[in-house]
């Protein structure tokens, strides 16, 4: 039995399968991300150069598709940025079909280039710009209007089929100059930290914050040290590096914490440690531990959950930050709105959630959210990501937005 349950994906010690973290011999950090003086995270220099390089030399090669696990220098990389890799070469040697990819062909077939133009080419063999987005090039002065899209996985791309199908690149592909801000995992400390950057130094004609309801809402203040990025990228997952405003110093520490209500607590009972040397033994665990009130709590978390409750807040934290980035844009003349994205919970029936049922988030801002998105234009299964229709969706949504601002 006990090889049966392990063939099937049960592990020792391990009760829960949760998507975002997984049980790891050996913590391992990924390269991708750096924070600044301010506790911005960004994509690190080293790396964007690195992608460069490599998409460069796939289309010298004429590369129509990569696989990453064929690359092994890339397999301690941050898998969002790996992933580009393998969504960009499609398009560089003309064979994805997307939207996009049909934009770029236009371009590359003409016989003279606007600025515009040229951005867009040289994102599509440089796409982690020098800001460190995955973005054209930003730029002070266009003849063009300038967007400033701020937000998290969603607006970086994360669950379409290919990154160059995310909204962010429909607006490219129909003629929008917009910077993209988007890294997966952010928030809004996050979102304010960008804001405070690169609203009085662009001073875009319109900024947009993407603000996702699934884990934008949080009722704790989070800051960030200098050169400390919100996330840990590991083999075991993106970890936070400052859950429920509690700073973790190290990877270890981070993956420690996010363990609680994976794995049995081992470290202060030994019948506890003697059931996680089993799968048998760790599904009874599971079984009874409320019924005889075994110990469900190491002690590092019972002492991480003490020091939480100094940063619990009565309202939402982005009802304070968002009012801010607000009055940045009124005072560097930039247009902002604010685009609330539903949440597809897993449970209940995978129901969309609005704004309206989250009474105590901004009961006084002024907002966008789109009507038109259903549960099928979200990803399948555990993920609450947009899919490609979704992405298509939400990119025909924020254009009328825009359109009606100029």
């Amino acid at each position: 039995m006990e090889i049966i349950l392990r063939r099937q994906g049960y592990k020792p010690g391990q009760i829960s399968g949760y998507h975002y973290i997984e049980v790891v011999d050996t913590l391992i950090n990924y390269d991708g991300y750096l924070a600044d003086e301010h506790g911005m995270t960004y994509t690190d220099p080293r790396v964007a150069d690195k992608l460069h390089r490599f998409l460069q030399a796939r289309s010298a090669e004429k590369y129509t598709s990569v696989n990453a696990a064929d690359y092994p220098e890339w397999s301690h990389v941050a898998y969002d940025i790996q992933q580009l890799i393998v969504d960009y070469p499609p398009v560089i040697a003309g064979v994805d079909t997307g939207e996009f990819s049909g934009y770029y062909k236009a371009i590359r077939n003409k016989t003279t280039l606007n600025d515009f133009d040229s951005l867009v080419l040289n994102y599509v063999v440089s796409p982690v710009n020098s800001e460190g987005f995955r973005s054209i090039s930003f730029r002070s002065h266009s003849a063009r209007k300038r967007i400033l899209l701020i937000g998290d996985s969603y607006t970086f791309g994360y669950s379409a089929s290919n990154r160059l199908k995310s909204f962010y690149d429909l607006l490219l592909a129909r003629g929008y100059e917009v910077y993209n801000t988007g890294i997966i995992g952010a928030d809004p400390p996050q979102y304010l930290s960008v804001a405070a950057k690169y609203v009085p130094l662009l001073k875009p004609d319109i900024v947009i914050v993407n603000f996702y309801l699934g884990n934008d809402i949080q009722y704790y203040r989070q800051n960030f040290d200098p050169y400390q990025p919100y996330f840990y990228r590991t083999n075991a997952g993106a970890i936070l590096s400052c859950p429920l405003g509690v700073k973790m110093h190290s990877a270890r520490e981070a993956y420690e914490i996010a363990l609680d209500g994976v794995v049995i607590p081992t470290d202060n009972s030994a019948f506890n440690r003697l059931c996680g040397h089993s799968v048998i033994t760790t599904l009874l665990w599971n079984a009874l531990k409320d019924i005889l009130h075994l110990q469900k709590q190491s002690a590092s978390v019972k002492d991480f959950y003490e020091r939480a409750e100094s940063f619990k807040i009565d309202h939402p934290d982005g009802n304070d930050r968002i009012p801010i980035i607000e009055k940045l844009c009124r005072e560097n003349g930039s247009k902002f709105i604010l685009c609330i994205i539903p949440n597809l919970p897993g449970d209940g029936g995978r129901k969309l959630r609005h704004k309206a049922d989250y009474p105590l988030l901004f009961p006084e801002q002024k907002y966008f959210e789109p009507d038109q998105l259903q549960e099928t234009d979200y990803c399948s299964g555990g993920d609450t990501h947009f899919n490609d229709a979704g992405h298509r969706k939400y990119a025909t949504f924020l254009q009328s937005i825009i359109d009606t601002s100029r």
